[in-house]
C-alpha cells in the first residue's frame, strides 16, 4: 500500500469539521429537521482493511467530482442509521430498508454530496459539482479506482438527531485526497489539472463553462407571505364577504420571501405603478435557516 503523506492527512483532518458542518446545514434543510454530522476522524486505510466491514449490506452513495469522474467516492451508511434517518424524514415507523426507502431518501443522499461539494469548492477556490451519483442498498463492491495496493482515506463521522446516534463512512482515493489537501501550500495548485497558476485563456474557459451557470435558467417558485393564522373549521365556514382575518404580523413588520417554500429573505411591501412588489431588506443566512429547523423540531 502506498502511503498518503502525513501532511495531507493532517490537512484533511483540519478540514473535516467545517466540511461536515456544511453537510449538516444542507441535509437538515433537505430533511426539514436537524440532522447533525460531527466528530469526524480521518484515517488512512486500504481495500484489504475494509473487506470484513463490507460483508453486510449498507446504503452506498457513490459519486465523483465532475472534474475527475474516474475518481469515485462513496458514503456508506449502516442499516440502523438508515432506519433512523428514514423515520426522521418520513415521520413514520420504518421496519426495514428496501428500494422504496432508498428512493424516499434520495434527496437526503443528494444533500450529503451537495454539502461535500460546497466544502470542497471552498478549499479549491472554484465550484465543485458531483456527477454519477447513485444510491443503492447492497453489499458494497469497490469501484475500480479503489485498488488493493494503493492508499485510501477513510473518514468516520457521527450522525445524530434528537433521539438517536449512528455513523457514516466516507471513502476516497489518494488522488482525491491530494485534490482536497495539496501537498505543498507554498506552490500555486490547480487541483484538477497540474500545478501553477492557470492561464488567462484557461480562466476565461472556466468562467464560460461554470457549472453554476447551468442552473441559471431553472425556474423557481417565489412567493411572499404576509402572515399566517390558525383557524378552526367552524370559523372558516362562517367567513363571508367583508369578514376580517387578523394575521400574526403587526403593521409595518417585514413580510417573508420564500423560494420553493423555503424562507430566504424578508422585505417591505411597495407599490410599483399598479402592482405590488417587495423591497428586500434582509437575506436569511444558512445558519438562521438551520436554527429555524431546530426550533421547529
Amino acid at each position: 500500500m502506498s502511503n498518503i503523506p502525513q501532511s495531507t492527512l493532517e490537512k484533511l483532518n483540519e478540514q473535516q469539521a467545517a466540511l461536515w458542518q456544511a453537510v449538516t446545514n444542507v441535509v437538515s434543510e433537505a430533511a426539514g429537521k436537524p440532522i447533525k454530522f460531527e466528530n469526524p476522524l480521518t484515517l488512512e486505510t486500504s481495500v484489504n482493511d475494509l473487506y470484513d466491514e463490507m460483508s453486510s449490506p449498507k446504503l452506498a452513495i457513490q459519486f465523483s467530482f465532475s472534474e475527475s469522474p474516474m475518481n469515485q467516492q462513496v458514503i456508506l451508511i449502516n442499516p440502523d442509521s438508515i432506519l433512523h434517518i428514514a423515520e426522521e424524514v418520513l415521520n413514520k415507523k420504518v421496519e426495514s430498508v428496501d428500494d422504496a426507502i432508498v428512493t424516499d431518501l434520495r434527496p437526503v443522499c443528494e444533500a450529503i454530496v451537495q454539502g461535500i461539494c460546497q466544502a470542497a469548492g471552498s478549499v479549491t477556490g472554484e465550484p465543485v459539482m458531483a456527477s454519477g451519483l447513485t444510491a443503492r442498498y447492497q453489499i458494497f463492491n469497490f469501484p475500480s479506482n479503489f485498488h488493493a495496493d494503493t492508499g485510501m482515506v477513510r473518514v468516520n463521522v457521527a450522525i445524530s438527531s434528537s433521539e438517536w446516534r449512528g455513523s457514516v463512512i466516507w471513502l476516497f482515493d489518494e488522488e482525491t485526497a491530494t485534490t482536497l489537501a495539496p501537498p505543498d501550500e507554498s506552490e500555486e495548485f490547480n487541483p484538477f489539472g497540474g500545478s501553477g497558476a492557470p492561464s488567462a485563456a484557461t480562466q476565461g474557459s472556466a468562467h464560460e463553462q461554470s457549472p453554476l451557470e447551468l442552473l441559471f435558467d431553472v425556474p423557481l417558485q417565489v412567493s411572499v407571505e404576509l402572515g399566517r393564522l390558525k383557524m378552526a373549521v367552524r370559523d372558516i365556514v362562517e367567513l363571508a364577504v367583508g369578514s376580517i382575518v387578523e394575521l400574526d404580523k403587526t403593521a409595518g413588520e417585514p413580510v417573508d420571501v420564500l423560494v420553493n417554500g423555503k424562507l430566504v429573505a424578508r422585505g417591505e411591501v411597495v407599490v410599483i405603478e399598479d402592482n405590488f412588489g417587495v423591497r428586500i431588506t434582509e437575506i436569511i443566512t444558512q445558519q438562521e435557516r438551520l436554527q429555524r429547523l431546530n426550533d421547529a423540531a
